[in-house]
């Protein structure tokens, strides 16, 4: 990371160091291109695994690798419910 960046900094997309921390160059352009106002801190947070908005690098090379295990994950937790979503009966006023 350059000594002028602090936390608050936005750096431009070319910069994939920030301290011990290197991001994948597939990823931070795709983290710009979704989020170019972040800063430092967001950045490194999201790389991390704390943005709730935006996956970790970790999970987003994953991802690229295999898309499919995103809906995957979905399905699975889909098939444990119960739940009849075509009964209109329920949606009738009384």
């Amino acid at each position: 990371m350059n000594m002028d960046m602090d936390e608050h900094t936005i750096p431009s997309p070319e910069v994939l160091t920030f301290g011990t921390y290197t991001l994948d160059v597939k990823y931070r352009e795709a983290l710009f291109d979704e989020y170019p106002f972040y800063t430092v801190e967001e950045i490194v947070g999201t790389y991390l695994g704390h943005n709730p908005y935006y996956p970790s690098q970790e999970v987003w090379i994953g991802l690229e690798e295999n898309p499919s295990h995103l809906f995957g994950r979905r399905n699975e937790a889909e098939t444990d419910t119960d739940t009849d979503t075509d009964d209109t009966e329920s949606m009738s006023p009384e």
